[in-house]
């Protein structure tokens, strides 16, 4: 058999594989863009009756009320923003590297962020059941030896079509996957001048041809399939697994003494090698009448991930749908009401004339355009008639037709289950924790959602981490992106030396790495409610304030925040302050004796205040004077104290002088006099005892 008639065969079958995985999901797709169609507002009414309807003037309206669900739930995702996480799992992995995997992917996630892979995934399956984004490899610009990962959105739903036999709510144990894409003639034959457009020939019986081209275009489709195969392993006498055709950056096979050498001298010996099952990916890139390319994937995975809203299997049968397909009734209810009540509020001011003929005769013509336009008057004939046309009762509408509105907009948030706290309608709960709490309760009927993207997410890192080592498989410098959204560039696979021996540092090519996803808040809204926290806590403790002061200006993202937080640090005590080696020991005294100056000058501020406090409790007690006069002791004596410790680490004598003053006026208060009978013996007054 010639190659070609091999070509030929092996096209067919994969048209054959096309038409039945078609054909098994044909359902789902004709609902996919019906629900489309409604949710733009293009078919929200049966043609036919539109048709008519224009014909005859009457008011067809379309009041799209679906976007805003789809708006929320999108939003909410987009609040709560998943995050792939990297974990080690063991054969020499570690924390280290797995913070680099974490960098390395939030940084394909930041450099693919313009084409929101997952956004547009996410919309797609609130809309219409299911959405999709892939995986790709591609070479570096300027540089075509070096590649990088991207994560790329597939806009069209129902351009990937699965395997119909896969179940998984992430299609992982799907056989293959085409994805079809549209590409104009004189493209198409730049790309491929060989390659043959519309003949069919044999197959065309088999692969209608509206699958594949119309209209000066050609449908060209990608194809994976997943095959079995094998791959040898070798197990190491310390219990560690190694793939003999994918090894480690930093070893090597000794094949003389049936080890692996490792870079930094160490040697293994195998113990047993094996030949294990492992999946190869086949790609390839065909129309219906022609294989352009083909070749292989280099991970285990279709790199192909749906993110699907709602699936339900039963027997044979999966249906996919998304939020709006149970709402598009009430959305048809709600527009035939409200065109109804137009057209009879807009028919109020047109109500017909009852007239006699011989009242209007010579002004038909005037009469007949009555409802046209501004008239400065209507003229009648009363010789024979004297009283004037009287205007019909106009129709009103009916409490009926208000309640039908109303019902079918709550028809429309039963069926999508986001009711109106979730939609931001006040009410009347006070507390930021009640109104979350109630917006809260939309999401409940919502969350599959978001739990659908977790676990999309979560296959496409686990693809991403076993993708990042055979691309990252060289030294060379990458950028990672930390958790605050900062970015730095870190040395990967890099060989040093330390004591004589050769290591690789940030060797990402060998170590297991398990992968999930955590819902939560983005970076920026926990910064946010960590100020919030931050500053509830100080409002009930002000004087506290000064002392975290540089921590919230740090956390803020106004201008000059980490100005504001510098200025602020130098504030700080002396042991909540950073040391700081360039500090002189002049400048480290100086600081030193402030501190003791601005403690003193706080507690005659506090003795003094006490002193206050007790005068005006002295007024109602007649034990008042004895307790005061008592406190006005103890805090002569605790100043005297003061005064000795402060000669003794003021070896300048700077500061004396000005202690002596603050230390005079507060001696110098007079103690109180005013003495009554109203004392509470259970709540005596506070001391007024302080150390310094």
């Amino acid at each position: 058999m010639t190659d070609s008639n091999v070509k030929r065969d092996r096209l067919k079958e994969y048209l054959e594989q096309f038409k039945s995985d078609w054909e098994a999901d044909e359902e789902n797709r004709e609902r996919r863009i019906d629900d489309l169609e409604f949710v733009s507002g293009d078919a929200q009414w049966n043609p036919e009756e539109k048709r008519l309807r224009e014909l005859d003037g009457r008011p067809c309206l379309t009041i799209n009320r679906l976007p805003q669900f789809i708006r929320q739930v999108v939003g909410d995702l987009r609040n709560v923003r998943p995050s792939i996480k990297v974990r080690p799992y063991g054969n020499g992995s570690d924390e280290e590297r797995a913070d680099i995997y974490n960098g390395l992917i939030r940084n394909i996630e930041q450099r693919s962020k313009d084409e929101q892979p997952y956004t547009s995934s996410v919309e797609n399956a609130v809309r219409c059941g299911i959405g999709h984004f892939r995986i790709v490899a591609e070479s570096l610009q300027n540089n075509p030896f070096s590649q990088d990962v991207f994560l790329k959105p597939i806009r069209n739903p129902n351009a990937v079509v699965w395997d119909g036999a896969s179940r998984s709510i992430t299609r992982a144990d799907a056989k293959r996957v085409f994805i079809r894409a549209s590409l104009a003639e004189k493209k198409f034959k730049k790309d491929h001048p060989e390659a043959d457009v519309l003949d069919f020939g044999d197959v065309e019986a088999s692969n209608p041809d509206w699958l594949w081209a119309s209209d000066r275009h050609v449908i060209v489709s990608e194809m994976y399939e997943v095959t079995e195969s094998s791959a040898p392993f070798i197990l190491l006498e310390d219990g560690s697994i190694l793939r003999r055709d994918r090894m480690p950056f930093s070893a090597r096979l000794n094949e003389l003494d049936g080890s692996v050498l490792f870079l930094d001298g160490t040697e293994k010996f195998i113990e047993e090698t094996r030949e294990g099952p492992v999946n190869k990916i086949l790609w390839r890139k065909m129309t219906g009448a022609d294989i352009l390319e083909d070749g292989e994937w280099i991970t285990q995975d279709i790199p192909v991930i749906p993110v699907i809203g709602e699936e339900i299997h039963f027997e044979k049968t999966k249906i996919t749908a998304g939020l709006i397909r149970h709402a598009k009734d009430p959305q048809r209810l709600y527009n035939f009401w409200r065109s109804a009540q137009a057209e009879i509020i807009g028919a109020s001011p047109k109500a017909p004339y009852i007239v006699g003929s011989s009242q209007i005769s010579g002004f038909e013509k005037v009469w007949g355009d009555a409802n046209k336009g501004q008239k400065p008057f209507l003229p009648y004939d009363d010789t024979k008639n004297p009283s004037r046309p009287q205007r019909e009762v106009p129709p009103v509408p009916s409490s009926g037709m208000n309640n039908e509105i109303a019902l079918a907009a709550e028809d429309m948030k039963a069926t999508t289950g986001i009711f109106d706290a979730s939609l931001g309608a006040k009410s009347n709960e006070q507390s930021g924790v009640a109104i979350r709490q109630r917006q809260q309760e939309g999401d409940v009927s919502t969350n599959f959602f978001g739990d659908n993207l977790a676990a999309s997410m979560r296959r496409a890192g686990k693809i991403m981490v076993d993708l990042i080592p055979l691309i990252y498989d060289a030294q060379r410098i990458v950028r990672i992106v930390k958790e605050d959204d900062t970015s730095e560039d870190v040395e990967i696979n890099q060989l040093i030396v330390e004591e004589g021996i050769p290591k690789i540092f940030n060797d990402l090519t060998s170590g297991d790495y398990d992968v999930s996803v955590d819902i939560g808040p983005s970076y920026s809204t926990r910064r946010q409610e960590a100020i919030e926290g931050m500053v509830q806590l100080l409002q009930g403790n002000p004087a506290l304030t000064i002392n975290f002061l540089d921590i919230i200006a740090r956390r803020s993202d106004w201008p000059g925040a980490d100005e504001f937080a510098e200025r602020a640090k130098k504030l700080l005590p002396p042991q909540l302050q950073e040391e700081d080696e360039e500090i002189t020991p002049e400048e480290q005294a100086a600081r030193e004796q402030a501190t003791v100056m601005e403690k003193i000058e706080q507690q005659m501020l506090f003795a003094k205040a006490q002193s206050d406090l007790a005068e005006q409790q002295a007024k109602t007690s007649k034990i008042g004077a004895e307790i005061e006069e008592s406190k006005a002791q103890t805090n002569q004596t605790i100043l005297e104290n003061a005064m000795k410790r402060l000669e003794l680490s003021d070896a300048s004598g700077q500061l004396r002088s000005a202690v002596e003053q603050i230390v005079a006026l507060a001696l110098a208060q007079p103690p109180p006099t005013a003495i009554t009978d109203q004392t509470n013996s259970a709540n005596p007054p506070q001391s007024g005892f302080f150390n310094v």
